[in-house]
C-alpha cells in the first residue's frame, strides 16, 4: 500500500490523514493509524488509548479472536495495539481491517474498558476534543490545548528576548558546576566516570537558560565553548592537586598554572586531554537532544498538537466564541 492509497483509505474511514500517519474515531474511539514499512511488508497499526487495563482472560480472547485473521496481531496494555498487513494473497485489506477494528472495540466494551476520560493536561474530565498528546490519541479539552500552544508562543517570544553575554555567563558558571561530579570522582575514587561529563554541556545549557540567554541556535554555541573552557578547568585542577600531593605543600595558582602549561606544550598531558575530549563528546552526544532544543522548536511542536485536534464524536463543536 503507497502512501497516497493509505490516506485515501483512511478518508473514506473518516480519518484525518497526513503523511503515514491518520487521526480520528472509529465508532467514537479515538485512534492513531500509523502505516510502516518493514522489509518490504507493509503494516498499518492502530493504537487505541484505553482508560485502564484489560483483565487477561478479556486480552487474551481478543487477542486469539484478531490472530484467526491470518498475520493479524493484536496486543493489549496500556493501550490496544492492532497491527493488520496489507498482503494481496490474504485477500481485501479493507475488509480485513474493518473486521478486526470492529471486533478490537466490541471486545474493549465487552471488557468494560472505555476511552480515557480525562484531560492529559488539566486532569479533568468533561473532555470535547481529541489531540495527538505524548504519542496517544486521547480525548482532551479544545480550550487546553489552544492554552498550551498560545503559553508556549508567549514563552518563546520572551526566551528570544534574552541576552547572549548573561547567557555565556550563565553557560560558563552552569558548566562549573557540572565539572564538580568529575572532579570529585577523579580526586576520591581515583578514577574517570565517563557518563559524567554529559553533565557538563547540559548544566551548562541550563546555566544559559536560567542567566536569560537567547534561545535559539546560541544556546548550543555557548553551551559548547562553556564545555571547552570547564575542560581546561578540570585538567589544570587535576594537576594543581597532583603537584600538592607530590610537594606535599601548597602551590601558587600562577605555579600550578606554569607547570600545566608545561606539561601540555611537553606532550605529557595529550593522551588525558584526547581521553577527556572523547569524553566530552560522548557527553555532548548523551545530551543532544537538550541542549540543541530552541524556542523554535517548541512552536513547532505546539503547532504539531493543535494541528491534530479534532471535535470528539457526539460532543458539538465549540462556537467561535467559546474558544
Amino acid at each position: 500500500m503507497k502512501q497516497n492509497e493509505f490516506q485515501e483509505l483512511m478518508a473514506r474511514f473518516g480519518l484525518r490523514a497526513g503523511g503515514d500517519l491518520a487521526l480520528g474515531a472509529w465508532k467514537g474511539w479515538p485512534v492513531k493509524v500509523k502505516r510502516e514499512q518493514v522489509y518490504g511488508i507493509c503494516n498499518i497499526q492502530a493504537e487505541f488509548a484505553l482508560s485502564g487495563r484489560v483483565d487477561k482472560e478479556h486480552a487474551k480472547a481478543i487477542a486469539r479472536e484478531v490472530k484467526a485473521y491470518k498475520n493479524c496481531s493484536a496486543i493489549l496494555g496500556l493501550s490496544a495495539v492492532v497491527v493488520v498487513p496489507d498482503k494481496p494473497k490474504l485477500g481485501s485489506f479493507t475488509e480485513r481491517f474493518t473486521a478486526v477494528m470492529d471486533l478490537v472495540v466490541q471486545g474493549l466494551a465487552e471488557a468494560g474498558v472505555k476511552p480515557p476520560v480525562v484531560c492529559p493536561l488539566c486532569k479533568g474530565g468533561g473532555c470535547d476534543s481529541m489531540a495527538l498528546l505524548n504519542d496517544s490519541y486521547v480525548p482532551t479539552h479544545r480550550t487546553c490545548v489552544t492554552s498550551s500552544v498560545q503559553g508556549t508562543l508567549e514563552k518563546a517570544e520572551k526566551e528570544n528576548t534574552g541576552n547572549y553575554l548573561t547567557g555565556l555567563i550563565g553557560a560558563l558558571l552552569g558548566g562549573l558546576v557540572g565539572t564538580l561530579p568529575n572532579i570529585l570522582a577523579a580526586v576520591f575514587l581515583e578514577r574517570v566516570i565517563a557518563v559524567l561529563y554529559a553533565l557538563i554541556p547540559i548544566f551548562a545549557y541550563y546555566g544559559y537558560k536560567l542567566f536569560k540567554g537567547k534561545m535559539n541556535k546560541g544556546a548550543f554555541v555557548c553551551a559548547l565553548l562553556s564545555s571547552a573552557v570547564n575542560l581546561f578547568i578540570m585538567q589544570y585542577l587535576y594537576v594543581y592537586v597532583i603537584f600538592v600531593q607530590r610537594l606535599g605543600g601548597m602551590l601558587s595558582p600562577g605555579d600550578a598554572l606554569y607547570y600545566y602549561m608545561d606539561m601540555l606544550t611537553g606532550g605529557n598531558l595529550t593522551a588525558d586531554l584526547a581521553q577527556s575530549a572523547l569524553f566530552l563528546g560522548l557527553g555532548l552526544w548523551i545530551s543532544w537532544g537538550v541542549i540543541t532544543r530552541t524556542a523554535k522548536q517548541d512552536i513547532h511542536q505546539a503547532a504539531a498538537v493543535a494541528s491534530t485536534l479534532q471535535s470528539l464524536p457526539g460532543v458539538a463543536a465549540p462556537t467561535s466564541s467559546e474558544e
